[in-house]
């Protein structure tokens, strides 16, 4: 009668070929991290299912018999195979390429920046491509294929196009010279109707806080038809350091500007705030590196370090 194979586990398999390149059931038992009686155990089981002997057990030292010499032979070559097959297949799961991710300069900063140390550690492999723009220009990366996902706020209307996963509210507020009157007062927040008749140094037209302005009713006039435009944030920063005006960011976008002498406050009304989200294609599948770094970013936005004004969006 023959051997019966489902009577034979990977775990014997594995215990005898550590046996078997240690010489040794103590060290052999250390590297399995069981007690070397389970291991004895476990050799002796497959002895049985085999019907033959594989150590010599008359010797002080652990010998191989020379059936056991033959069958660690072809051991070897057998979990060798199935080790690399395993590792291919983990390699193809876990990925093995770029992540392309498009978003705003404070998304990528804030948020997936400080979660790319840990999952590097754990995923040495997977690498990453960061591309920053407004709202406009992430749906158009996303949309094309150059993005695999995206990551800050998006137009209302083009959420209907993808699928989008909510990980904050980010509120806006005044931003201006650190001793501007509005700043200076003993309020925790200002109304957006205070900055009627400032000279105000607005975002171009094409970005979400221009459009958030624009339809918010209780903006005055030279908030919604500012003297002056800019492009991106440094641009803004600039022309209030040289007492052009006053204008509105994110709570997280001011959070990364560096200096003293610009001040923030928000706005009483949580209406004026935009959403942050993870947002990739309608129906598309993303990659096993992509879909790494999503979950990563998606699992960790409850340790985003606190910032007033930024609440973790359920």
């Amino acid at each position: 009668m023959g051997i019966n194979p489902n009577n034979l586990t990977l775990r014997q398999l594995r215990a005898f070929r550590s046996v078997a390149r240690a010489r040794s059931f103590t060290l052999a038992a250390r590297a399995l991290h069981i007690t070397p009686s389970a291991l004895s155990e476990l050799i002796k089981q497959l002895e049985s299912t085999l019907g033959a002997r594989l150590f010599d057990p008359t010797t002080r030292k652990v010998t191989l018999t020379l059936v056991g010499e033959q069958f660690f032979d072809d051991i070897e070559e057998i979990l060798g195979d199935l080790d690399h097959s395993l590792q291919r297949i983990h390699e193809g799961i876990v990925g093995d390429g770029w992540v392309k991710i498009a978003g705003s300069p404070a998304a990528l900063k804030g948020i997936v920046i400080p979660n790319l140390a840990g999952m590097r550690e754990r995923y040495p492999k997977v690498k990453v491509s960061l591309t920053e723009g407004g709202a406009k220009e992430i749906f158009d990366e996303i949309q094309s294929g150059s993005a695999d996902f995206g990551i800050g706020s998006i137009n209302p209307e083009h959420e209907a196009e993808l699928d989008c996963w909510a990980l904050f509210v980010d509120r806006l507020g005044l931003v201006a010279s650190a001793d501007h009157r509005l700043l200076t007062q003993n309020r925790d927040a200002i109304d957006i109707q205070d900055l009627e008749g400032l000279s105000f140094v607005g975002l171009t037209e094409n970005t979400l806080i221009d459009q958030i302005l624009a339809s918010h009713k209780s903006a005055p006039a030279s908030v919604t038809e500012p003297s002056m435009r800019v492009s991106n944030p440094t641009l803004l920063i600039s022309a209030l350091m040289e007492n052009l005006g006053v204008s509105v960011l994110t709570a997280l976008t001011y959070h990364f500007i560096d200096n003293p002498r610009i001040g923030f406050k928000l706005f009483s009304d949580p209406r004026l705030s935009r959403r942050i989200q993870l947002f990739r294609k309608q129906s598309r599948t993303l990659s096993p590196p992509a879909m790494i770094v999503w979950d990563e970013i998606y699992r960790h936005k409850l340790s985003t370090p606190s910032i007033c004004g930024v609440t973790v969006e359920p």
